[in-house]
């Protein structure tokens, strides 16, 4: 399957979904989901969130059909941080992460870093300064020989 459309219709009718039950678990409408599935329109990010859920399917798997990246959301749901699962967010906002460009992602994490001082107190996080394009850590308490984490 080499397209966006083409792996969302198969998902869809693996799942045993038709257009107008994607549209309840997605809210998107059948006009779009149609136009999606026969490659007349590209989805959006916004677009591609619900139709992972809904479809039981990575973001990166519906973005490159990489058979890798095929894992479902039941698998991604086992993923976790510090021994702590992910939340469905935390998942989504990793899926979005990998979907920028590296300076993007760069200003993502600067942002999130921001925030994270803020409502600490704290300089920095265990996941903050990263150069760029490699994401190593040169900063926090991962640095100085605490517990790594890796964003990949």
């Amino acid at each position: 399957m080499d397209t966006i459309g083409k792996r969302v219709r198969a998902a869809r009718q693996e799942c045993g979904y038709t257009m107008k039950q994607l549209h309840d678990l997605t809210g998107l409408s059948t006009g779009n989901i149609s136009d999606i599935e026969n490659d007349r329109n590209t989805p959006s990010v916004a677009s591609l969130v619900p139709l992972s859920k809904a479809l039981k399917r990575s973001l990166d798997w519906l973005l490159t059909g990489d058979p890798g990246a095929a894992r479902t959301n039941e698998q991604l749901g086992s993923a976790d941080c510090d021994g702590v699962p992910l939340s469905q967010m935390e998942r989504d906002v990793i899926a979005m992460l990998r979907l920028l460009e590296p300076r993007e992602q760069k200003v993502a994490v600067d942002f999130i870093t921001m925030l994270y001082e803020q409502a600490t107190g704290e300089k920095g996080s265990i996941y903050s300064t990263y150069t760029e394009g490699d994401f190593k850590q040169t900063s926090g308490p991962a640095a100085d020989g605490g517990s790594k984490s890796v964003i990949a």
